[in-house]
């Protein structure tokens, strides 16, 4: 199945299977929190386990733990806007919705 949205595969098609979903539970399990705002002092429940190099381009590393790192749905979306947008000079989200920002 092709999406109409960026004309790629449908998730089962590019290896997101059963297989997957396991090594993402664990993943989760292990690190339950966003990893790039841990290293910032904040607390954030990670939402997506992403992977650090690509599965198109490194496939024998899509079920390695040490290829995947959790992170909230905010940090996610910017990696792959560019790593420099959406931060200031200390690498803190300027997002005013980021839970980073919001008063706890």
């Amino acid at each position: 199945m092709i999406r109409k949205k960026d004309n790629r595969p449908g998730a089962r098609q590019r290896g997101y299977d059963t297989r997957w979903q396991k090594v993402r539970e664990v993943k989760i399990s292990i690190n339950p929190l966003c990893e790039r705002c841990l290293i910032r002092g904040k607390t954030i429940r990670a939402d997506i386990v992403h992977h650090i190099l690509p599965v198109d381009k490194y496939p024998g590393s899509r079920l390695d733990l040490n290829n995947l790192e959790s992170l909230c749905n905010w940090c996610h979306e910017q990696h792959h806007k560019g790593k420099s947008q959406g931060v200031n000079s200390h690498g803190l989200p300027v997002d005013s919705g980021h839970p980073w920002n919001q008063e706890p």
